[in-house]
């Protein structure tokens, strides 16, 4: 049993099972030999509040963020986000536990929040105690990497780039098939397959340093990092580091083990990427693709493999 993210629950299921799986230098060995993580720990690390800290210590804030607990830090970090990024810039709170698009609360008008806002944000945060207030950002592409935190030692799994809507919602993963999918080193040449070398070497580091904090936290296991690039006012392209820490399974660990095991299989070049789309909404983007899950009144797939051409670093 491998749960997707680790719980009191989950953990008695697993109890007495030991890690499964050769070391044959494969994703998949690596995922099934990694430890079970400790449910506290996962809880911890799952925390917006520990992002915050981490993008602290790692002294990669995004600039406009902040933890809301009253009505007043709403106030005062939203005009924070006009400020800083525009008269016009919206903002979104998302619960201290959220991830997909949900437990959040979304405000485009770039006011101060009006009745309903106000009110929706109030029930986020009776629910959640604490939540992440972040703008709105212009974003230009998002990318994530999956990470094995073990007893001595952290390895970088893979570097994906995510595929989202315009309204954040997560839609798929698309990763390199050869080379970048493989548990090694948290090295910048790896995320030279979407960065440049500046900026790789920068997200290495922060990558690392998030692992290495989790690490001392007591979360032991696979965890992901999203990462995106916006624009700012002045039409500078910027790096947000850490946009998201995931102390569970990640889709991007899925990918690198489906990049390993089926683009073998259906003989992809070396310059290709495997493109995993999940549904609902057909993909429509060209590339051979296989399908996963058919709409069955429609006849058409909503959950699907592509082999697509390797895009270059940093393309949209």
């Amino acid at each position: 049993m491998l749960a997707w993210g680790e719980t009191n629950a989950t953990a008695s299921l697993g109890s007495g099972m030991v890690p499964a799986g050769a070391d044959d230098g494969s994703v998949l060995a690596a995922v099934l030999a990694c430890p079970r993580p400790d449910p506290a720990a996962a809880c911890r690390g799952n925390a917006k509040t520990l992002l915050v800290a981490l993008r602290g210590e790692l002294d990669c804030a995004l600039p406009g963020s902040g933890i809301v607990r009253t009505p007043d830090d709403l106030s005062r970090l939203s005009q924070a986000c006009r400020r800083i990024h525009g008269e016009h810039t919206g903002w979104v709170l998302k619960g201290d536990y959220s991830a997909a698009g949900r437990e959040r609360v979304l405000d485009l008008s770039g006011a101060d929040p009006g009745a309903g806002v106000l009110e929706a944000a109030g029930r986020l945060l009776r629910r959640h105690g604490a939540c992440l207030l972040e703008p709105w950002l212009p974003r230009t592409s998002d990318f994530g990497c999956s990470l094995l935190i073990e007893e001595d030692r952290v390895r970088l799994a893979g570097v994906h780039r995510l595929l989202v809507t315009p309204g954040g919602r997560f839609r798929g993963v698309e990763t390199a098939l050869h080379g970048l999918t493989e548990p090694g080193a948290v090295t910048p040449e790896r995320f030279q397959a979407y960065l440049g070398p500046q900026d790789a070497a920068r997200m290495a580091q922060a990558a690392a340093g998030a692992a290495l904090a989790l690490a001392r936290t007591g979360y032991r296991g696979h965890a992901g990092i999203d990462f995106w690039r916006y624009t700012t006012p002045s039409g500078e392209s910027r790096l947000n580091l850490l946009g998201e820490v995931n102390a569970r399974l990640t889709f991007g660990l899925v990918a690198a083990v489906l990049a390993q095991r089926v683009g073998a299989a259906l003989g992809a070049s070396e310059n290709a990427s495997l493109r995993l789309w999940l549904g609902p909404g057909e993909d429509t983007r060209p590339g051979q693709r296989y399908p996963l899950v058919m709409d069955a009144e429609n006849q058409r797939a909503v959950s699907s493999l592509s082999i697509i051409p390797r895009c270059s670093a940093d393309c949209g």
